[in-house]
């Protein structure tokens, strides 16, 4: 290309070296003498549609930049200029190396640009939608995040989301991220449609299951095995058994991590002398209740559903909302764990249920639910993720 670049400088100014520059690339460059040129290579296929556009700083001084685009053969295949900002959509004929001239089209301004060059084509490869959202069990009015990060296009980028939340509302834009709420509880399907920059899309839908911002947990005379499957809006004891004051003499909790004085309790008879103070999340709790009632718990669901384990007994609660089998709840500890245990106050037959993973086919426990608390039996310390 040496040749054919010498001829257009002799006519129109002073050429640079030729600096290569590839799809998706954005170079900073300037004009220092009015006479300069500023030449791009890049390596092209055939019937490729590029667009090269120069912007940024050059809409803030007197360039007003030119690009002229060359085939392989040295042929001007296309010249645009603008007083500053400037875009070229062009379909390339040939196979080879093209050249692009940046220049100031009066020959008589110097200024700063960003040169910018995409392929807009290249059929077959439409762009791949995909999404996460978080808090993965959604309460009414919670605000959820949507994350399309992950969603590209392998030959271009993504111009725009299109979200269809499945509540009727619909919402277009060029953001990756974006947040939604839901003013009713109920199962919503979720799906984003991409569009690339060759207008191909791609679409993928994910299910969400909004739940009441207040669940219950029904409690019996005696002793009870509970948990919180959401955070409550204040974590202090006495408020968050306030529905509940005059049902319950006495809660414990058991804390593994505490080697010293694993058990903690609460008695409202005697406040001074209690060392249980809240409740929260991925605990379980010994509750004594006086007579039957309905404990509703308001709140949301907690940022990290993360449970720390111990070696040994602990006592824990249940971070979801949705009922699971055992071995799938706890499949992120399969094989550090002997034995679960839970008490079922409203079987007055047979309180306790149990599952061995050794020996499934004699397990009485088979699920695990929101609002119960589960003895688990670590052989080795280990995070349980739900």
């Amino acid at each position: 290309m040496g040749v054919i670049i010498t001829a257009i400088v002799s006519i129109i100014g002073v050429a640079q070296a030729e600096t290569p520059i590839e799809y998706g690339d954005t170079i900073s460059g300037s004009i220092d003498t009015s006479t300069e040129i500023d030449t791009y290579t890049f390596s092209a296929d055939s019937n490729d549609t590029v667009i090269i556009r120069v912007d940024g700083p050059s809409a803030s001084n007197d360039l007003n930049p030119e690009i002229r685009l060359y085939a392989p053969n040295g042929t001007l295949l296309k010249s645009q200029w603008s007083y500053n900002n400037l875009e070229m959509q062009h379909t390339l004929p040939d196979n080879g190396e093209y050249n692009i001239l940046v220049l100031d089209h009066n020959i008589e301004y110097t200024g700063s640009y960003n040169l910018f060059i995409q392929r807009l084509n290249n059929p077959g490869l439409a762009p791949f939608a995909n999404f996460a959202y978080s808090p993965k069990n959604p309460v009414v009015n919670q605000v959820i995040i949507f994350n399309a990060t992950v969603s590209y296009d392998p030959d271009g980028f993504i111009m725009n989301y299109e979200w269809d939340f499945g509540d009727g509302n619909i919402t277009s834009t060029t953001e990756k991220i974006i947040t939604h709420s839901y003013t009713l509880e109920g199962d919503y399907d979720v799906n984003l449609t991409i569009t690339d920059n060759s207008n191909t899309t791609n679409s993928t839908t994910r299910f969400v299951q909004v739940v009441p911002k207040d669940i219950t947990i029904d409690l019996y005379t005696g002793w009870n095995l509970i948990s919180l499957p959401l955070m409550p809006e204040e974590t202090n004891i006495a408020f968050v058994l306030s529905p509940i004051s005059d049902n319950y003499s006495i809660i414990w909790e058991y804390n593994a991590s505490d080697s010293s004085d694993h058990w903690k309790k609460y008695d409202p008879g005697v406040p001074f002398g209690n060392d249980l103070t809240n409740m929260e999340p991925g605990k379980g709790y010994w509750i004594l209740m006086t007579s039957g009632n309905t404990l509703p718990i308001s709140g949301t669901v907690p940022e990290s559903t993360d449970i720390d384990l111990k070696t040994g007994w602990n006592l824990m609660g249940y971070n979801s909302l949705d009922s699971q089998p055992v071995a799938e709840a706890l499949s992120s500890i399969s094989g550090n764990y002997s034995i679960v245990w839970t008490y079922n106050a409203s079987d007055t037959a047979d309180h306790w249920k149990k599952y061995d993973p050794s020996v499934p086919f004699v397990n009485d426990l088979t699920t695990v639910e929101p609002g119960k608390g589960y003895w688990i039996m670590m052989t080795s310390d280990d995070i349980l993720e739900t």
